[in-house]
């Protein structure tokens, strides 16, 4: 039976509260891991993308030159596997993550890996193109769907939309053209997420998204907008807590140690908001999918393993925190 909006709901919410911890640990782990190894290792390609051309940057006048050398098409190349490859990794984690909390099942961040790499196999071929694709659709709109760590920061670069505004038509155009790609952002949601739990190709994963958009996006943008409601004021009262107790604390704002904590508290803020806004998305996502009933036989068939809880990664976490508070209160003086 098909459950209601309240029900998945409910059940979003129950799952958040139990496993609240784990999520926001494993997300914290991850995102250390993708945005300093992940994003490292892309920058380097990416410079050897312009090396191989003998450009310094990419713009308006010099791309031509980057198109032609079929060197820096290759490096292209190697640049968009290795996003691929990492942008696999990230959602097997998180899906694998939802979907063993959905059915009382413990994955490791090693049967995570072993899907990611059944995933990306498969991905290989034509259904590469489209998987490209589909994370180039995302970047217009600011990741209005399945938000990457990668791509959160990626966005059209500027000399492009400065050409575009300078036309007679540009700001007409750049805000209907975002609004279609929104759409197109939603209609598309539950590609990632079928690819991962269900390892259908991805042009077939495109397709279902597109067929289930359809048949229930009002369910799917209802449920989503009650998510983000109860999430959206939680975060405006903790922000205006920590104002409060900072204006009573330091209501000059010369205390460099407790500016530091609230500029460290206020990315925390952040941070917590968009991996609760993704873990959300994921939980709706997979009920709406599965029904409530397991997939995927390969997922399935992987042997659970005990969970272990490693004091060394949470002394590991609070160090990260500490230190981030040292770099914040740098910053500021600076």
């Amino acid at each position: 039976m098909e459950e209601g909006v309240f029900r998945i709901l409910s059940r979003t919410w129950r799952s958040i509260y139990r496993n609240k911890f784990d999520y926001l640990i494993n997300a914290s782990v991850l995102q250390l891991i993708m945005t300093s190894i992940g994003t490292y290792l892309l920058s380097e390609i990416f410079n050897l993308v312009l090396a191989s051309s003998r450009q310094t940057n990419i713009n308006m006048d010099n791309i031509g030159v980057l198109v032609k050398n079929p060197i820096s098409l290759v490096m292209v190349a190697v640049y968009l596997l290795f996003f691929a490859l990492l942008i696999t990794i990230e959602f097997s984690v998180m899906c694998m993550m939802v979907y063993g909390k959905q059915n009382n099942k413990y994955y490791s961040i090693k049967s995570a890996l072993l899907i990611a790499s059944k995933r990306f196999k498969g991905l290989i071929g034509v259904s590469f193109i489209f998987f490209i694709g589909y994370l180039l659709v995302t970047i217009p709109t600011a990741n209005t769907g399945m938000m990457s760590i990668l791509t959160e920061k990626l966005y059209i670069p500027k000399f492009i939309t400065d050409e575009i505004l300078k036309m007679g038509w540009g700001r007409f155009f750049i805000p209907m053209i975002s609004l279609v790609f929104i759409y197109i952002n939603f209609r598309l949601i539950f590609s990632i997420p079928i690819l991962l739990i269900k390892g259908k190709d991805f042009r077939t994963c495109l397709f279902e998204s597109w067929k289930l958009t359809r048949k229930k996006k009002l369910k799917l943008a209802t449920t989503m907008a009650l998510f983000e409601v109860p999430l959206s004021l939680a975060n405006l009262l903790f922000y205006a807590g920590i104002v409060t107790v900072l204006s009573m604390v330091d209501p000059q704002g010369k205390d460099l140690v407790s500016e530091a904590i609230f500029l460290s508290a206020t990315k925390l803020g952040i941070f917590f908001f968009l991996v609760m806004t993704k873990i959300g998305i994921l939980e709706i996502i997979i009920s709406i999918i599965s029904g409530g009933q397991e997939l995927s036989e390969d997922i399935d068939t992987i042997s659970q393993e005990e969970r272990k809880k490693s004091k060394l990664l949470i002394a590991s976490l609070v160090v990260v925190s500490i230190s981030s508070i040292v770099v914040n209160g740098f910053r500021l003086s600076l």
